[in-house]
């Protein structure tokens, strides 16, 4: 669950599973209304290419020490601005998503979205779907024939209630977040 950072004497009950209640003062809104897809594609490959590391979050793709295929080119690729969140769209569900912080190309089978709304920020989003309570909100949203190749799909991701309290609480909330 989020930390809250500073107490409440009232709360209010959101009628969401994974979420029970939240400070009155706070929103919980689907995250179709805080997030977009973004789908833009590479024409020129000239993008640095990054990919997903579970410890490192998204980094340039030949830091990355395992072995992994590469792909001949990146045109079609997915483009990513700092700043984005990018999921891997096969282990969303265990927190494997991360704010870029480079601009470059991601796999299309990645998740790239941005915030739909000046309120919401970011890194607190990022802390929010990385938590363990939404975690488990994300396992009962994949799709798959078997487990390994569960899918989170931008739809359903979209479903998913997120709380959403006021910028400074979101500022104290990631700073906590990193600690």
């Amino acid at each position: 669950m989020i930390e809250v950072i500073k107490p409440y004497d009232d709360y209010v009950r959101t009628g969401v599973a994974w979420l029970p209640s939240v400070p009155s003062g706070w929103d919980v809104l689907r995250a179709r209304h805080l997030l977009v897809e973004i789908n833009d594609r590479s024409t020129r490959a000239s993008e640095p290419h990054l990919s997903m590391s579970q410890r490192h979050g998204l980094i340039r793709a030949d830091q990355i020490e395992e072995r992994r295929l590469v792909s001949k080119s990146y045109v079609g690729a997915k483009r990513c601005q700092i700043g984005d969140i990018v999921l891997n769209r096969l282990k969303a569900h265990l927190g494997v998503l991360a704010v870029a912080r480079e601009s470059g190309v991601v796999s299309p089978d990645y998740t790239v979205v941005r915030m739909r709304r000046a309120d919401a920020g970011t890194h607190y989003l990022h802390a929010v779907l990385t938590s363990a309570a939404c975690r488990s909100e994300l396992v009962t949203r994949v799709r798959g024939v078997v487990e390994g190749f569960w899918r989170l799909y931008t739809n359903d991701l979209y479903a998913i209630s997120l709380p959403l309290p006021p910028n400074e609480e979101q500022h104290a909330i990631v700073r906590s977040h990193r600690q």
